[in-house]
């Protein structure tokens, strides 16, 4: 997996790990209108983690939770 700048520094403020993209990213995707790949998957405590690739699903372009765990970055 490939990760663009944006989303290594949007992983580190947001303490989400390899680990977690990889896990999120088992389930099924939807295309958003630019034809990238959008991933949600339930991350516990009511939290939702979301990745975005691009269309191959071979780069992540960021990543995020929001729900409780939300750091408003």
């Amino acid at each position: 997996m490939n990760y663009t700048a944006h989303a290594l520094q949007r992983m580190q403020q947001r303490g989400i790990t390899v680990a977690n993209i990889n896990w999120a990213m088992q389930v099924g995707y939807t295309i958003q209108p630019n034809g990238n790949r959008r991933y949600v998957r339930p991350f516990g405590g009511g939290n939702r983690m979301f990745v975005i690739t691009n269309g191959a699903g071979t780069t992540v372009i960021s990543t995020w939770i929001r729900g409780p765990a939300d750091v408003g970055i």
